[in-house]
């Protein structure tokens, strides 16, 4: 997924969204909400909850459009923000419960996703990865960012993304490789 608007139009979009124009905010903003979605069900464990942390994100972008300073890509900070809201998320129900007891395992969860017909279980070798290395794999492929919008976000080297983005690439072929001899 590929979201991108010229400069001129979004700084545009942006501008109107500043002057309170909600049909320029959404515009702006509804095309990065399947990826956001997507992004912080990554980081939840309920369907719920990362409905919960996405209308707190599109809230939080709302409010905070003004502190936008284009520094960084609008979709980098878009990110960022719900990175924060997740991070908040788990403050929140930190104080609350033991809300982690609660999530699902990684691999349990990946069995709903495994393929009955014996095709290659994508789901299931990308559960066997690290919570970072699934978030980057995301963020590359999915969120559709750059190295450098990564490392804007997440604060890893650019060098470090493509190296470990080169293993993770390496761990799936494996993964995915030894499907056939019932190691998956």
């Amino acid at each position: 997924m590929q979201i991108c608007f010229n400069a001129e139009k979004e700084n545009g979009l942006i501008q109107a969204a500043l002057s309170g124009g909600g049909h320029a905010f959404k515009e702006l903003t509804e095309p990065y909400i399947p990826a956001l979605y997507n992004y912080i069900k990554l980081k939840t464990a309920l369907h719920a909850d990362a409905e919960d942390v996405l209308q707190e994100t599109m809230l939080a972008l709302w409010q905070s459009l003004a502190s936008f300073s284009g520094q960084s890509a609008f979709k980098t900070w878009v990110f960022s923000v719900a990175k924060h809201k997740i991070a908040d998320f788990y403050r929140e129900r930190r104080a609350e419960t033991d809300y982690i007891a609660e999530m699902p395992d990684d691999i349990a969860a990946a069995d709903v996703w495994e393929n009955t017909d014996g095709n290659l279980d994508l789901y299931g070798a990308l559960a066997k990865l690290p919570e970072e290395d699934r978030e980057l794999v995301y963020l590359v492929f999915n969120a559709g960012l750059t190295y450098e919008e990564i490392q804007n976000l997440t604060g890893v080297k650019t060098g470090t993304v493509k190296s470990r983005i080169h293993y993770i690439k390496k761990t799936l072929y494996t993964l995915l490789s030894q499907k056939g001899d019932g190691a998956l």
